[in-house]
């Protein structure tokens, strides 16, 4: 798997993944300072009959984007529609604009029609920007994320490193962030794990 290595494009996804299943594993990939682009897509093609991205292994994973004196918010992974995906030993930094408002590293987004379950990070590391993995659950149409796993992993200076936000209809359920996660040099007002009102039966280390 080739590196991709300074494409400016912003608003464009430089490695996505869309109903892709059969127990794939991809192992020491770089995708490095590709401006504000999103680094890695995982979801599930426009094709009615198409099915969601599944069994998919990634070790030894880095994306980086540089963002240098812009106000992307774009994350470098977003995960759209998936099922029993796995991340080991990798690393996702979005530069350093950790200020910049909404921002975020990771973004697990269950939308209209989408689910995501059964996502594990183990001894991953996330920096650079406000939120360092946010678990969304939004729109009326499906579930929300469940079985999202944390552990084992560090995250270095967002503000949120940790946010599960759910809707009524769509809550973020059956998630366990821990045990093992270190939170370090946070934003100043920032919270290491922040669970919603729609955000429920999770368990937190």
């Amino acid at each position: 798997f080739p590196s991709h290595d300074s494409i400016r494009n912003s608003g464009k996804n430089i490695v996505k993944l869309y109903s892709v299943s059969n127990s794939e594993t991809f192992d020491s990939v770089r995708i490095i300072n590709n401006n504000a682009n999103i680094a890695l897509r995982i979801g599930i093609s426009a094709n009615a009959s198409a099915f969601e991205s599944d069994g998919l292994s990634f070790n030894n994973i880095y994306c980086l984007h540089a963002d240098v004196g812009g106000t992307s918010t774009n994350p470098v992974l977003l995960l759209e529609s998936a099922n029993e995906i796995s991340f080991r030993d990798s690393k996702f930094q979005r530069g350093t604009l950790e200020s910049t408002v909404s921002s975020k590293t990771v973004h697990i987004n269950a939308s209209a029609g989408r689910a995501i379950n059964a996502v594990t990070f183990d001894s991953c590391s996330f920096t650079g920007a406000e939120s360092g993995i946010l678990v969304q659950g939004k729109n009326t149409d499906g579930q929300g994320p469940r079985w999202i796993r944390v552990q084992n992993c560090t995250f270095e200076g967002p503000k949120f490193p940790i946010s599960a936000v759910g809707e009524s209809s769509r809550p973020v359920q059956f998630c366990t962030f821990g045990p093992g996660n270190r939170m370090i040099s946070l934003t100043a007002g920032g919270t290491g794990v922040v669970l919603s009102a729609n955000a429920n039966n999770n368990t937190v280390f």
